[in-house]
């Protein structure tokens, strides 16, 4: 009789007390995301089960959906990059940077956005971030460096987007860091900064992969105009109107053009300013 109430206990106790701590987990994700509590998902993806974790992200990246609201949104900016880049789990990462893609997508306040900068640029040169995620890095980018407008923080990105703009392996790669480069470009005066970028793109007018000379050419049409220092110009000339003339590729050529002509026009007014100057 001992025995039977004894067994009987142990069955109750079984059927209370949750055997596998993960259901209960899963139990907290669905309500959150019941509750569209973004905050608690946004929580749970720093918590030690991975299987946690990716189910928060799922649930945070459908729930986001409904948020609007900028101020509310940029809390979240930080812990997705974090969970995007950082998370050994892929579903983990997919999902933070689906959430990541809407928060970014949605918020307008540069100030705001701001604070996403730094840390997708510090991974794309990073090797220990894979292709993939390199590559979301550079698109996300793309679509935030436009709205950003504080030169400082773009002269502290300016020499890792044109890293991985030029060397970077993998072609998209290069291809959404030079599109985030090039709307860098218009804002950055810092002149050290411009005499680097331009050297180092004029170098790489003589790079055997067409794609990369053609990157280069595209954004010296673009850098050139911006270019005041004689010194600076003088160095690029003629690796940029041996481009313009001799390389095997139409765009290139093109581009390079248009930059040599700029240069040609810069270093002609400044001689005619100071033939002018001695003669006053």
């Amino acid at each position: 009789m001992k025995r039977h109430n004894v067994l009987s206990l142990i069955v109750a106790v079984a059927c209370v007390v949750p055997t596998d701590s993960s259901t209960a987990f899963g139990q907290d994700v669905s309500q959150l995301k019941k509750a569209k509590d973004v905050s608690g998902l946004v929580r749970l993806l720093r918590d030690r089960d991975g299987k946690v974790r990716s189910s928060a992200a799922v649930a945070f990246s459908q729930v986001i959906r409904e948020v609007d609201d900028e101020k509310k949104l940029s809390r979240f900016v930080l812990p997705l990059v974090d969970a995007t880049l950082r998370d050994p789990y892929s579903t983990v990462r997919e999902y933070a940077g689906r959430g990541l893609q809407h928060c970014l997508q949605n918020i307008t306040d540069p100030s705001l956005l701001a604070a996403a900068v730094p840390p997708l640029v510090d991974a794309l040169n990073a090797t220990e971030v894979e292709k993939k995620r390199r590559k979301y890095c550079a698109v996300q980018l793309s679509r935030v460096i436009p709205q950003i407008k504080h030169e400082s923080l773009l002269v502290q990105s300016m020499p890792a987007l044109l890293s991985a703009t030029l060397d970077d392996p993998n072609e998209d790669v290069r291809e959404y860091a030079g599109r985030a480069l090039k709307n860098a470009l218009p804002i950055v005066r810092d002149k050290k900064v411009l005499h680097v970028g331009a050297t180092t793109l004029a170098k790489t007018l003589q790079h055997k992969d067409t794609k990369r000379r053609q990157y280069a050419a595209v954004l010296l049409s673009w850098l050139v105009p911006k270019l005041r220092e004689m010194d600076t110009l003088r160095a690029i000339s003629d690796r940029v109107s041996a481009a313009a003339q001799r390389d095997r590729n139409d765009e290139v050529r093109e581009y390079a053009g248009r930059a040599a002509r700029n240069i040609k026009q810069e270093l002609q007014n400044a001689v005619a300013k100071a033939v002018n100057d001695d003669v006053q």
